[in-house]
């Protein structure tokens, strides 16, 4: 195996835990492939939500949702900086706030400037206004 192979390998398995939950996403979804994003595989869905689950970014299919897909990119890069530690690091916040900000105790306006939000939106190159 190539060195170039052994390392995505290893890189595949440092995600394990989002790769199969990205997978089971997918599937629980009945989402459909929409295109590759560098070297994350986006897929759509009719569930208004956005996620990024390791190599998996699962976006809402109506063309303003599609433009999260660079900010769900920042949370593929933190996945892959966190490792195992994304889940409970990343992903268990940003949950968090979202529901929270969707029931009006913390401030919708300031989702993205909050950790790790906006680590996301660094990594990913979004700029807000």
């Amino acid at each position: 195996m190539s060195g170039k192979k052994v390392v995505r390998v290893l890189l595949y398995l440092w995600q394990l835990p989002q790769h199969i939950a990205g997978l089971l996403l997918v599937r629980l979804l009945s989402c459909r492939y929409y295109q590759d994003y560098c070297t994350a595989r986006v897929y759509i869905t009719r569930v208004p939500v956005g996620v990024s689950l390791g190599n998996y970014i699962i976006v809402y299919g109506h063309p303003e949702a599609l433009e999260c897909i660079p900010h769900e990119w920042g949370h593929t890069m933190q996945s892959r900086r966190l490792g195992p530690l994304y889940l409970p690091l990343v992903g268990l916040p940003s949950i968090g706030m979202n529901i929270f900000s969707r029931l009006k105790i913390m401030n919708e306006d300031r989702y993205y400037l909050r950790w790790p939000e906006n680590w996301a939106d660094r990594l990913g190159g979004v700029e807000r206004l």
